[in-house]
């Protein structure tokens, strides 16, 4: 008989959320190279497509990084139509960032419903709080260790096709990590002291997606407000690099186009892409 806490029923995620066809597996490599591969080949009508796996063996994040992901993490790609969506290729850069924003939620929002505190300002809460953040570009931060983290790609055949993957550490205990990751990640189980229900996670997650992601297509949004209330780096000395090229500044949150703001001697600069190399 399925576990209830670990299962998830593609009929309910198509009845309860936008998704409008879902691929599960018991285990694949990286949801987004599946994905990928899928979006250059589904009609419109197939999207957006949910491709989920129980156990991900080899998701990657941005760059050389990989993604860890044992037994009972949520690791998903979702496939859109940015055209069906009405995402104008100007709007894409603050996609990861209204992702970051809906993962926040549903952490803090998963928590709190479990019985705990979930705050997005340290020192907020009682004994039993839990801080969450945000880290430019693509990362989300549960009481300073990183819990999800987030690969938006373009379809190469398809470029007005974007898959949105996300792996966020729901069931998967970080006592269990690797040696050298088990003191930078956490995950909702070793917050809660309990396993959640992946299934319900899920779905809360993918209708906050569309919600915010529907914000961003019609630009109402408040994504500076949004993301500076969770912004774990506002006021501290960071380094962003893109290739060879190294921006310092004092960070001051992010502009309306999702561009980190960095104040250093030659005023305020913005970066665009790139990622945050040193914090101080």
């Amino acid at each position: 008989m399925p576990d209830p806490l670990f299962d998830i029923d593609p009929t309910r995620i198509v009845l309860e959320t936008a998704v409008a066809r879902v691929d599960l597996h018991e285990e694949l490599a990286s949801t987004n190279d599946l994905a990928l591969d899928l979006g250059g080949q589904l009609t419109t009508a197939e999207l957006p497509l949910l491709v989920v796996a129980r156990r991900q063996t080899g998701g990657r994040g941005r760059g050389p990084n990989r993604w860890w992901a044992d037994h009972g993490a949520l690791t998903f790609s979702l496939v859109v139509d940015t055209v069906e969506f009405g995402l104008a290729p100007r709007r894409w850069p603050r996609i990861s960032l209204a992702t970051g924003i809906a993962v926040a939620e549903t952490v803090m929002s998963q928590l709190a419903s479990d019985g705990h505190s979930a705050s997005a300002n340290p020192g907020q809460g009682g004994t039993r709080s839990h801080t969450v953040q945000a880290k430019w570009p693509n990362d989300v931060f549960l009481a300073g260790r990183k819990v999800a983290g987030i690969l938006a790609e373009n379809v190469a055949s398809q470029p007005q096709r974007l898959v949105i993957g996300i792996g966020l550490n729901v069931n998967n205990s970080w006592r269990e990590a690797p040696a050298e990751l088990a003191a930078v990640g956490t995950s909702l189980m070793d917050a809660a002291d309990r396993p959640l229900a992946l299934e319900r996670v899920l779905v809360e997650l993918l209708q906050r997606l569309h919600q915010h992601l529907a914000g961003v297509a019609d630009e109402t949004l408040p994504l500076a407000d949004l993301w500076q209330s969770i912004c774990m780096l506002s006021g501290r000395t960071v380094t962003v690099a893109v290739g060879q090229q190294r921006t310092t500044g004092v960070c001051h949150g992010i502009n309306e186009d999702g561009a980190l703001l960095l104040m250093n001697e030659g005023g305020m600069q913005e970066c665009v892409a790139g990622v945050v190399a040193d914090i101080l």
